[in-house]
């Protein structure tokens, strides 16, 4: 039997990535791998948007995994481990390059990625999801691998912690519409949001028990820039909490809002359509309102009921340093049409999605964008680079471009 264990991954990583290697040894092919096959490779690269002078190069890698016991095993283990077994598989801690295939090694798992294309129509079309949906879909393939070139100095693959990601495709849960993909969940973040009954103004109310700086970003309670708790007290003649700037900080203040004024129109438990933001393609505005449209038409026919009110999202993109720093740019330019609010984060937020890779000294990586040029000063200068989220409410779909949430001062009068 083939040794996992050559492979070099670290030691402690072990039981990570050999989870589930018997079943990959018993179940794997005796002969070829139908999923190495050239024309099948041919095929799916085309499918996902991939350019065809990547053609040579893919078969190349394929026939070379094909010809090697281990590799074609560990090829079928990581299949099998993504697509068959339930619950992450660790992709974070596998092996980022293979002795054998040296600057290749990324093809791997780009093979793999590919692999995912029958499972996901098959999904598709058990749900009735048009055909052009799922070739919509399946063009992430396409985004991981110009991620990957983007940390590879022009070399086509993909990264192993982007392949956990894949299973929702799979799963027939996420769905590309536009610009945008989306799945349909309960509302991930504990939030309260109102509407005025008369005015149409849109409130929201950050979870009770949130700690915040005194800028009203959130914060762990041990942080030593902590300086209020946020809180919430609901009855059936009001709601009362604290209020959030819809330029995404949380206001240190306590309003109370009556319900015969105020309608909770989003509320734990309620859906929403959880929005992931693909590489490429650009955010310009009428690509986002399209998009935003077309997701709610979908989700509203494919699962008629279990209808969403809003557009949810959490990215390092809604951080509200970048609409001051970068005014003109077109995810700017989507923050001022969104309701932006405060939620954890990492120091650090969006650089290994810009950069695709870590460097020991950032002010040493290479800033070929605004964007990149941007982040490095923030990130190397003590700034935060932060994750901010953002709604969208279905019920403003007609006002997107006017700004709906800005029309106001962003403070809040009890009521």
């Amino acid at each position: 039997m083939p040794d996992l264990q050559r492979f070099r991954f670290a030691a402690e990583h072990h039981a990570i990535v050999a989870k589930h290697w018997d079943d990959s040894v018993a179940t794997a092919p005796p002969g070829p791998m139908p999923f190495l096959d050239a024309d099948f490779v041919r095929e799916q690269r085309d499918y996902c948007g991939l350019d065809p002078d990547l053609d040579a190069e893919l078969a190349r890698c394929a026939a070379q995994i094909d010809a090697s016991d281990d590799l074609r095993l560990l090829f079928w283990h990581c299949h099998r481990r993504l697509f068959v077994h339930p619950g992450p598989a660790g992709f974070e801690h596998w092996p980022l390059t293979f002795e054998e295939l040296g600057d290749a090694s990324g093809l791997l798992y780009l093979l793999v990625g590919l692999s995912m294309v029958p499972a996901v129509k098959a999904a598709h079309a058990a749900l009735g999801a048009e055909a052009s949906v799922t070739a919509e879909t399946c063009r992430q393939i396409w985004c991981f691998n110009e991620n990957y070139k983007v940390g590879r100095e022009g070399r086509s693959g993909i990264l192993a912690h982007d392949l956990d990601w894949l299973r929702n495709y799979v799963d027939g849960s996420l769905f590309r519409r536009g610009r945008f993909e989306y799945r349909l969940v309960e509302l991930p973040q504990p939030l309260r949001a109102l509407r005025h009954r008369r005015s149409g103004e849109v409130v929201v109310l950050m979870p009770p028990g949130t700690w915040l700086d005194g800028d009203g970003f959130v914060v762990d309670p041990d942080d030593p820039s902590a300086r209020w708790e946020s809180t919430l007290r609901q009855s059936d003649r009001s709601i009362e909490g604290c209020p959030v700037d819809s330029r995404g900080t949380a206001q240190n203040i306590r309003v109370t809002l009556s319900t015969s004024q105020w309608a909770t129109i989003l509320a734990p438990g309620d859906l929403v359509l959880d929005m992931h933001i693909p590489a490429g393609g650009g955010m310009k505005p009428d690509l986002c309102a399209e998009s935003f449209a077309s997701a709610f038409e979908f989700f509203d026919r494919m699962f008629p009921d279990r209808l969403a009110n809003a557009v949810f999202c959490t990215s390092w993109i809604f951080n509200p340093l970048f609409e001051q720093r970068l005014p003109d740019s077109n995810f700017a330019g989507l923050m001022r049409e969104v309701f932006l609010f405060p939620v954890r984060s990492d120091a650090g937020a969006g650089l290994d999605f810009v950069f695709c890779r870590d460097y020991d000294d950032w002010s040493q990586a290479p800033c070929r964008t605004r964007l990149q040029r941007t982040m490095i000063d923030v990130h190397t200068s003590g700034g935060k680079l932060r994750v901010g989220g953002m709604l969208f409410f279905r019920d403003e779909l007609d006002r997107f471009g006017t700004r709906p949430y800005r029309s106001k001062t962003g403070r809040v009068e009890s009521t």
